[in-house]
């Protein structure tokens, strides 16, 4: 079954919260990005002027894995590799901060359990990447509910419940 697709603008939170959030079922919300800055402030030329092209960003979720944005964003159209490699950076969300924000839908009061924890996880990730790459199939290590937006570009989502196997 396809994931059910709503229009941010044609669902209250209640109902939003009632059919995914508690039972826990996938959704793309269409609309959610309305207003954003990172819209059109996101492409590579604006993302180079304003971070500045020496500005290093974590790849591949690896720690110690890091390059130039501007290397990186050179090796994107570029590369034939089998696996390209991304931008996997937990820091440079807070310096776009200003341009995006949470879909009021699934940002509610009293979700932040982040404020409970003395230690938080990283909580906001970019992900940038050329074509081909992206994660495989997989279960967030911290076992969390996420949103997703894609700003610039394509990209393909496979979304499934919680329940699926792995062998499925």
């Amino acid at each position: 079954k396809d994931a059910d697709v709503v229009h941010a603008d044609r669902i209250d939170a209640a109902d939003f919260r009632a059919r995914f959030i508690d039972a826990r079922l996938p959704c793309c919300i269409d609309g959610a990005q309305h207003g954003w800055k990172a819209s059109g402030a996101w492409q590579t030329t604006q993302l180079l002027a304003r971070l500045g092209s020496t500005r290093r960003c974590r790849i591949d979720d690896r720690p110690d894995d890091t390059v130039s944005l501007a290397a990186f964003l050179d090796y994107c159209p570029h590369t034939t590799d089998s696996r390209p490699r991304y931008v996997f950076d937990g820091k440079l969300p807070f310096d776009l901060a200003a341009d995006y924000a949470a879909p009021p839908l699934v940002e509610q009061p009293g979700d932040n359990l982040f404020g409970l924890i003395e230690a938080p996880p990283a909580h906001r990730w970019l992900l940038i990447g050329g074509p081909r790459s992206g994660t495989g199939l997989h279960v967030d290590p911290l076992l969390t509910s996420a949103w997703n937006a894609l700003v610039v570009g394509r990209k393909l989502w496979a979304l499934f419940p919680p329940a699926t196997s792995s062998a499925e």
